[in-house]
């Protein structure tokens, strides 16, 4: 088998879901899922959120730095939104329902192709960490956030005011 074959990406999920678990747990954030290349965690806060994001941003990019080889790399986008969830627990998998769910993964999933205006030409290519309004409201000073825009997300009936978190 060649090295871009099934080992390959397992042992690259499976490095990326140890670098993950490290730097989220360590700030109580809760590890709830992965569906193929994504990954569910709920933090106890929004803080915590930006924080974790932040870690493993800066985390992920040494690694990289130590590469060679691309295939290797890691390159991740991330989504964050505030607001109450449901637990679901069916035969000890879990699951979070509820629209800061959603939201958050419409954020991660923005692209030039699915937004316009002044969104659509701040939007930062590659790696980044993209909040809405209401996490950028519970966070403080620490963290340098731009706003990029107004976005009408799937699923929504109001627009979402869009963030990106400064991490390089």
């Amino acid at each position: 088998m060649s090295d871009h074959g099934v080992d390959h990406y397992l042992n690259l999920f499976f490095e990326f879901r140890e670098m993950t678990s490290r730097i989220f747990s360590s700030l109580k954030c809760e590890y709830i899922k992965s569906l193929g290349d994504g990954f569910m965690y709920v933090a106890p806060d929004s803080g915590a959120a930006v924080e974790a994001a932040l870690k493993l941003m800066k985390a992920i990019d040494a690694r990289n730095q130590n590469l060679d080889d691309a295939r290797r790399r890691f390159e991740i986008r991330i989504g964050i939104d505030y607001g109450q969830t449901t637990l679901d627990v069916h035969k000890d998998q879990k699951d979070r329902f509820g629209e800061c769910v959603i939201a958050a993964s419409r954020l991660e999933g923005l692209s030039a192709e699915n937004c316009d205006g002044t969104l659509k030409a701040r939007l930062p290519d590659g790696p980044r960490i993209l909040i809405s309004k209401k996490v950028r409201k519970h966070l403080n000073d620490e963290f340098s956030c731009n706003e990029l825009g107004s976005v009408e997300l799937k699923g929504f009936d109001v627009a979402h005011n869009v963030y990106s978190v400064q991490w390089k």
